[in-house]
């Protein structure tokens, strides 16, 4: 019923359900669960689209608990409770409509891959690094942007990014939704596949858009939005893609002057998520 509200846009009656059911969790399940996380993100999520000034402390109340639950879930959940989590429980896009770069930054570097992470590398679950740990790890010549695909509601998936550099603190900065960079990614492997074919004597109608074009375009996407922000003199970057992002070749991404990206750095470098620059 709260679900249903939610979706009519009535947002008193989908607040009244939901916090019924947050009521009966209460009283018959413990804190940390599923469901109770669930719970907890639909009230956040009500709170937000209907503008109460609540919304912000239920958001950190959900981000606790599912915190809380993916901790418990590394520690000693089984592959069938992990698979779960990871369907129903999304740990930072209500955090990225707040738009608080502290914030994201430090769910980014607790949650993500960290299932698969621990599939990989079993570890003991401990407390998560925060955004200072990285910072205090980066060269001078070194920044981090940490990429982030976020579901608003009732819109399509979004992309966003978060960039720290070794001082200052960090920057938020949203992209552009999926559709648009699907679209994108999808005609350069159109020219890709074309080009492919040429080359090895089945030539056929060129696709609508060049490659220089193709690239040009998936730069402005992914790190127009940061033009500015970061420094001439950082020459090293530290990226960790998420989602369709993991398709874009950074290097080759040309800006507005033509120029390749690998022209104008000394290093790009891809890793899981901010806690690899840690190790």
């Amino acid at each position: 019923v709260g679900i249903a509200g939610m979706r009519l846009k009535n947002y008193p009656k989908a607040r009244e359900a939901l916090q019924r059911a947050r009521d009966l969790q209460v009283e018959h399940l413990p804190e940390i669960h599923l469901r109770v996380a669930e719970t907890e993100r639909n009230l956040a999520t009500v709170s937000l689209l209907a503008g109460d000034p609540q919304a912000r402390a239920l958001v950190a109340s959900a981000n606790r608990i599912g915190l809380a639950l993916l901790e418990q879930l590394v520690k000693n959940g089984t592959e069938t409770e992990r698979l779960n989590f990871l369907e129903r429980v999304d740990l930072v896009s209500l955090s990225c409509l707040l738009g608080k770069p502290e914030l994201i930054a430090n769910l980014l570097l607790a949650s993500k891959s960290r299932l698969l992470e621990q599939l990989i590398r079993p570890t003991r679950a401990g407390s998560s690094p925060t955004w200072q740990d990285v910072q205090v790890a980066l060269k001078e010549d070194t920044v981090f942007i940490d990429f982030c695909r976020y579901s608003p509601p009732e819109e399509s998936p979004q992309y966003g990014a978060i960039l720290i550099q070794p001082e200052g603190t960090p920057e938020w900065f949203p992209l552009g939704s999926e559709p648009e960079l699907k679209g994108w990614l999808e005609a350069l492997r159109s020219r890709l596949a074309w080009k492919v074919g040429t080359m090895s004597g089945n030539a056929s109608k060129p696709p609508a858009f060049l490659m220089a074009g193709i690239l040009r375009e998936l730069h402005e996407f992914v790190l127009g939005p940061m033009d500015g922000a970061i420094p001439a003199h950082a020459s090293r970057w530290l990226i960790s893609p998420d989602g369709l992002i993991h398709d874009v070749p950074f290097a080759a991404l040309r800006d507005e002057h033509g120029r390749f990206l690998c022209d104008s750095l000394a290093m790009t470098t891809r890793v899981g998520s901010g806690r690899d620059i840690l190790r």
